[in-house]
């Protein structure tokens, strides 16, 4: 029992003896109960914790007994499950600084420090609400890394449940009330058996629900109740299931004007917007590419047992320089692709030409690379045409022409020189 202005000497020597049979069966009913007498009026609220322990919030007030009693009728469910949940988020909390937490080294791009440098604020922001109850948004384009980042945040809260992932996009809209409550066997056709859904499978744990706007919205309505109490109803069910889940949701779309367009409910944008994190796109992270770079070729030289040379500044440069409409995903593309098709001794990191692309923001110029050797081409020629292709992708950047080739600029001069592309006409492009 958790009291307040109450010592463990009036607990134990009877100060609360004609109370205690009501805590007890508030308890043990696990719902509110009101105390009105002429000598006092109170209350008795159960909190839901997520371990064992039985907390319930006593409140009394014999001076002020008549305003006191007009506002226990107003005591509801809903206010338990709001105290029950500011009580959790308080004493994980607490726990947490208590509590020195040990997370792993970078070695992998699955560990924090995978997100860079620049990272840094948001990290700050998710770890201080890793450890309470509150949803969380992720913001941010596709490929930017946000199942990754939700993973990092469950990782982070210590909760004991498992992290469940729902992919929304990759599944049938009819579909989707039956993966997320569950079914029942027998209710439709083709229900042969019990099926758990999401909401049941991440009980004290973390439910991750990416592109949250594709939600239709005659299922959002039905979401917005389940995050409201934590309770749903398998579908062709009658038992009413309780989850302890933590929610964290993520989109690419800008859900206000979803809202606007009354194609997203408005209230479920509020619950769903508690605590938004936006994470950047990776043309806007800077050096925080060159670092992920490395992390990559580090994970994947381990991977495919390769022994690999240094990015050279020059790499560097064009892989900052260039704009990844793809974000992390592309870079990590390249970067294993760099990695096997190496010899060694060289890295040639092929980034893809505007044409080529389905993102924005790409470079203009250039051709697809079939175009390259369509008409079989001698080797000289396809290594003339590929020079020239990697020129006009890096809009006669030398620098980044140098960091794509992965070649000295002594010896980009040299093949210049060869094949006959003007040095000067690509220096002055590149100004």
């Amino acid at each position: 029992m958790a009291g307040c202005n109450l010592t463990e000497a009036e607990v134990g020597h009877g100060a609360l003896g004609p109370v205690i049979p009501r805590l007890e069966e508030s308890l043990k009913l696990g719902k509110t109960t009101r105390i009105k007498t002429e000598a006092v009026a109170a209350v008795c609220i159960p909190l839901q914790m997520d371990d064992d322990r039985s907390l319930i919030l006593y409140a009394e007030s014999k001076h002020t007994r008549g305003e006191f009693r007009k506002t226990l009728d107003a005591v509801n469910d809903e206010l338990e499950l709001v105290l029950s949940a500011e009580v959790r988020s308080a004493l994980r909390l607490h726990e947490a600084q208590e509590v020195k937490r040990i997370r792993p080294q970078c070695q992998s791009p699955s560990t924090p420090a995978y997100y860079g440098e620049l990272m840094q604020s948001i990290l700050q922001q998710a770890n201080q609400a890793s450890v309470t109850d509150a949803t969380i948004l992720i913001l941010g384009e596709t490929g930017v890394g946000k199942e990754l980042f939700a993973r990092y945040i469950h990782e982070a809260s210590g909760r004991d449940g498992a992290f469940i992932p729902v992919h929304l996009a990759s599944m049938a809209e009819s579909l989707f009330e039956s993966e997320l409550f569950g079914h029942e066997k027998g209710a439709f056709t083709g229900a042969v058996k019990q099926k758990t859904g999401f909401f049941e499978m991440a009980n004290g744990g973390t439910l991750f629900i990416d592109e949250v706007g594709e939600i239709p919205l005659s299922l959002q309505v039905k979401l917005l109740r389940v995050l409201q109490d934590r309770k749903f109803t398998r579908v062709g069910g009658t038992r009413e299931i309780h989850s302890k889940f933590r929610l964290v949701a993520a989109t690419n779309r800008d859900l206000t004007k979803e809202v606007k367009e009354g194609r997203f409910r408005e209230d479920l944008f509020y619950r769903l917007f508690v605590v938004p994190l936006t994470l950047p796109p990776l043309r806007k992270r800077g050096k925080d590419i060159s670092y992920l770079a490395r992390i990559f070729l580090d994970h994947f030289s381990k991977r495919y047992n390769k022994a690999l040379p240094e990015l050279s500044p020059g790499q560097l440069k064009g892989l900052e320089s260039y704009p990844w409409p793809g974000n992390i995903r592309e870079l990590k593309g390249v970067v294993e692709r760099a990695t096997i098709l190496s010899d060694g001794e060289t890295l040639e990191f092929m980034l893809q030409p505007a044409e080529c692309s389905t993102g924005h923001g790409a470079p203009t110029g250039g051709e697809c690379s079939h175009t390259l050797y369509d008409d079989l081409p001698t080797l000289k020629e396809l290594q003339r045409r590929y020079l020239k292709h990697v020129l006009t992708l890096a809009e006669g950047n030398i620098a980044r022409a140098e960091g794509i080739l992965g070649v000295k600029r002594s010896t980009l001069y040299a093949q210049l020189k060869r094949f006959g592309l003007a040095k000067k006409r690509w220096d002055d492009a590149g100004r």
